[in-house]
């Protein structure tokens, strides 16, 4: 098969050796290693991108421990830009973002401020719920929903719609701007 195999010099004997490029990526494991695409579409498997699907991060810490999937708000403390959960309920912690994998208080935490966040829990979600709007939750802090909240006092926030369900939800992050109730 074309494009599967390439020649590497092996610098410890100094004779060519025929390698196989990698198809999937298991992390760390595999740096430095030469990739191949798809051969049912040509495309490089989504397993060599980050979480949140080859979008940017930044890291900030965390002002409370965190799980893989949170909505977080960027907010400052002692000088210091943290990061914490959103939540509908509180008018001053809006989405800005999300983490991909869990974290403690004080520990930093890769953000995502735009792309697909493929963390959410699935509770709530059902395979059918492709295409629909997910919304901050006001009952779970750094959760969403897709029934916005209606209380007096809480936002509503659409952050975008659920791209895929199955073993975690994926959300398209599309946020929307905050409406006070």
């Amino acid at each position: 098969m074309s494009g599967r195999y390439f020649m590497d010099m092996n610098t410890i004997i100094g004779e060519m050796e025929r390698r196989e490029a990698i198809a999937t990526s298991a992390g760390a494991t595999d740096g430095n290693k030469i990739l191949r695409t798809r051969a049912l579409d040509g495309k490089i498997d989504e397993s060599f991108l980050p979480a949140s699907g080859g979008v940017s991060a930044e890291t900030v810490i965390a002002s409370e421990s965190l799980a893989a999937g949170d909505w977080i708000h960027f907010h400052v403390v002692s000088g210091q830009r943290r990061i914490r959960r959103a939540n509908a309920a509180d008018n001053t912690k809006p989405a800005q973002g999300y983490v991909t994998t869990a974290c403690n208080s004080g520990e930093g935490a890769q953000v995502f401020t735009s792309g697909i966040n493929g963390s959410v829990a699935t509770t709530g979600f059902v395979a059918g719920d492709v295409g629909v709007s997910v919304f901050l939750s006001a009952t779970t802090s750094g959760g969403c929903s897709k029934t916005p909240p209606s209380t007096t006092g809480n936002v509503v926030q659409r952050l975008g719609f659920v791209a895929e369900v199955g073993g975690s939800v994926r959300v398209q992050f599309d946020k929307s701007p905050v409406v006070r109730l």
